[in-house]
């Protein structure tokens, strides 16, 4: 995270309204990846927070899972196959 002005006028707010719509927000550390649950820095996808996100929230009516084990596993390594660059707002190709 940056300091001076882009964090207290931008960066914090937008994690504070985050926060208030029900995100959670993990603060991280330059020097130590596994501070954000990383190996390194290169992964983007917190495989198991998004993991359990896609539980959640496909659910039927009843609260019953209609994604198995299975299907959520591929949908999450598709997600990593992307890549890095397209994860993280990187150039589009083309």
């Amino acid at each position: 995270m940056s300091t001076g002005p882009e964090l207290e006028e931008v960066e914090r707010p937008f994690i504070d309204q985050l926060v208030l719509m029900g995100w959670d927000y993990t603060a991280g550390d330059l020097d130590h990846p596994t501070a954000t649950g990383r190996e390194s820095f290169r992964e983007v996808l917190l495989r198991e927070d998004i993991y359990q996100a896609l539980y959640r929230i496909n659910l039927d009516p009843k609260g019953n899972p209609w994604l198995d084990e299975g299907r959520i596993t591929q949908a999450v390594n598709t997600l990593q196959r992307l890549g890095t660059a397209k994860l993280a707002g990187g150039q589009p190709e083309g």
